[in-house]
This record gives C-alpha cells, sequence and structure tokens, in this order.
C-alpha cells in the first residue's frame, strides 16, 4: 500500500491532547452566531452549551482544531456543569507531578495581576 509506505514496524502512534489556548481575540467567539461560545472579563473562553444550535462554526473558526462536536449525541453535556468558580481546585495530579512546571495554578490574591488573564501560556 503506498499510501502507508512510510509506517514500520518501529513506528509508533501517540496521541496527544489538543488544548484551547484561550486566545484574546478568539475566532471561535467571533463566528458563533448565538453567542454561546464567549469569553469570560478572566479571559477564559467558555460555552453555553444551552445555547449552541450545532453549527459547528465555533468548531471551524478554532485556529488549533480542538473544539469538535459529539454527533452521536449532542446533548450529553447539558446536564455537565459548563463552568464553576467555586469548584475547589485539587491540588494532587497533573499540577503535582508536573515537573516542567508547565502545569500551575496562579493564587488568586497575588500573581494573577502579574498575567493578562488567568490562562497563560508558557514558553
Amino acid at each position: 500500500d503506498d499510501m502507508n509506505a512510510h509506517i514500520n514496524d518501529k513506528t509508533r502512534q501517540a496521541d496527544y491532547p489538543l488544548l484551547c489556548n484561550h486566545c484574546t481575540n478568539p475566532p471561535c467567539v467571533r463566528v458563533c452566531p448565538t453567542q454561546a461560545t464567549y469569553r469570560m472579563e478572566d479571559g477564559i473562553v467558555a460555552m453555553d452549551y444551552h445555547r449552541c444550535i450545532g453549527c459547528r462554526f465555533g468548531m471551524a473558526g478554532s485556529p488549533y482544531g480542538e473544539r469538535s462536536f459529539n454527533f452521536l449525541d449532542p446533548h450529553k453535556y447539558l446536564a455537565d456543569p459548563v463552568h464553576n468558580p467555586t469548584f475547589p481546585i485539587p491540588m494532587n495530579g497533573v499540577v503535582a507531578v508536573c515537573t516542567f512546571g508547565a502545569v500551575s495554578l496562579a493564587v488568586a490574591e497575588n500573581r494573577v495581576s502579574v498575567c493578562d488573564s488567568v490562562v497563560s501560556i508558557l514558553y
């Protein structure tokens, strides 16, 4: 098969998560006709699943390709809380074991003023 000629027994498949970068001027927000995708004051790009009509414009407008649409059950996420600012953030898991310090949390009292938003990308 010429299409897979580059694949051999040493080739491995790896899945990587695609994450929202919470752009300052997000294109997915600009193209949403119902304003179901929106940018909050703290910089988080969020989605109101109750307003979404399933047009997939936000998915097409995302420059990073991390947006997806659940074709099997588009109403699956309606029961889930979209954003809960009072939810306690666990300090274990990925935050605790990240050796590069790429995953970290800013303490709301002090360090958030250093960033433009709660979400910051470390390079």
